[in-house]
């Protein structure tokens, strides 16, 4: 869901435009503070050395988030991804001209910069959303992330090729 539907949810009603910008920012202040004081709030597992080999293959790859762009901004920072990205380039975030997941407008976006087809996409999501955002817009192969969810239950999604619970499984590096 996106920061509107989220917030509407939670409060039972809609909000106006001038209600929901307002509190949309406390809530992402509130996050970010959460996340900021976190010191186990890391990239996941196996994840730097997979950007790593992505680089080193010349394997083009690139961030399609749902994530508001000082959310990206955030982690851009905390992580260091500057190391394998380049934020005005590399990283497509929410930014209110395309629909949220799990419409398929940000990774047909992402693949248009990328310059390759769907079929030779892959894609790897966390969230139910993104899984069916990535199966709209056909992609060729669909990995689950299981960081928080049971593999089992990602696996079972419609376009969803296997599950990882980190970026340590040797299967990623098969292409």
């Amino acid at each position: 869901k996106d920061n509107r539907s989220t917030i509407e949810y939670f409060l039972g009603r809609d909000v106006s435009m001038e209600e929901y910008h307002r509190l949309s920012h406390e809530k992402e202040d509130f996050y970010l503070q959460l996340c900021e004081e976190d010191k186990e709030f890391t990239l996941a597992p196996g994840a730097a050395e997979y950007l790593d080999y992505l680089k080193e293959q010349h394997i083009p790859f690139m961030i399609a988030t749902s994530a508001e762009a000082r959310n990206v901004d955030f982690y851009y920072r905390r992580f260091v991804l500057n190391r394998w990205f380049d934020r005005g380039k590399d990283i497509i975030c929410a930014d209110g001209t395309m629909p949220s997941k799990p419409h398929p407008a940000i990774y047909k976006k992402a693949m248009e910069r990328l310059g390759v087809e769907p079929a030779q996409c892959r894609v790897y999501e966390d969230l139910a959303t993104g899984i069916a955002s990535a199966y709209a817009a056909g992609v060729g192969e669909i990995i689950a992330v299981a960081s928080a969810a049971l593999p089992e239950k990602l696996e079972q999604l419609p376009g969803v090729t296997y599950a990882i619970s980190d970026f340590t499984d040797e299967r990623i590096r098969k292409f």
